[in-house]
């Protein structure tokens, strides 16, 4: 079915975005079948229980297609059961094309330090996601959890310093006195505003250039995107 010039089809994964008080919760979910009246979405679960979306709310529906993404309103009309657990939305009259990039970046200047992962980071990552696609949004780690033997066995490599420029979302602009290759996976700890505790995440090497030598302390600049857990 096409809306906005856009197919609408089966097996389609989505984000399902529901606002409750001034909070988004957000589930994943998958477009079931579209007809001429409405478009079925599989009910959601989260550790194999049913979450319980009723009828009347209003739900944000997002998806990728090709290089963009795109997005949609609806009101919930009727759930099913059986044979499978439904939602059911009447058809949009409109489905809008976002722009990729979807964060603001906030100019910044914030001490960083970073590290290249180890081997057993890159096993975690590789376990939780199958892959190690960037994917836009910061996800902060838990850094106060307890260790077994064999998680120090592997010594964890010097961090060297950096400072951001940028931050978003999905990545940020920093330079550092050492270089690393487009592709490393990188691990990050720094500050944020506010607050007291220190928020390490993971990140991936998209871009890397020098910058002059006699003008800085920091000669090398990257590009970095967040990577999630």
């Amino acid at each position: 079915m096409k809306i906005s010039g856009i197919n609408l089809l089966p097996n389609t994964r989505v984000i399902l975005r529901l606002k409750v008080k001034d909070v988004y919760e957000v589930y994943q979910s998958r477009i079931d079948d579209v007809t001429s009246e409405f478009i079925t979405l599989a009910i959601p679960t989260r550790g194999g229980e049913i979450i319980p979306l009723r009828v009347g709310e209003k739900l944000e529906v997002t998806f990728t297609k090709n290089d963009a993404m795109y997005s949609f309103r609806g009101i919930i009309v009727n759930r099913e059961s059986k044979p499978i657990p439904l939602l059911y939305l009447v058809l949009p009259k409109e489905v809008k094309r976002l722009q990729r990039r979807q964060f603001v970046r906030v100019e910044t200047f914030m001490q960083v330090l970073l590290r290249s992962i180890t081997k057993k980071e890159k096993l975690d990552i590789e376990k939780q996601r199958g892959d190690l696609q960037p994917n836009r949004g910061i996800v902060v780690l838990d850094i106060s959890r307890k260790k077994d033997k064999k998680e120090n066995a592997e010594k964890e490599p010097e961090p060297i310093q950096g400072i951001i420029h940028n931050i978003s979302g999905g990545g940020m602009l920093v330079a550092c006195t050492e270089k690393f290759s487009v592709k490393n996976l990188l691990r990050l700890r720094f500050l944020l505003e506010g607050t007291v505790s220190k928020t390490e995440c993971y990140a991936k090497v998209v871009r890397c250039y020098e910058l002059s030598k006699q003008d800085t302390s920091y000669p090398h600049s990257m590009g970095l995107e967040f990577l999630p857990i």
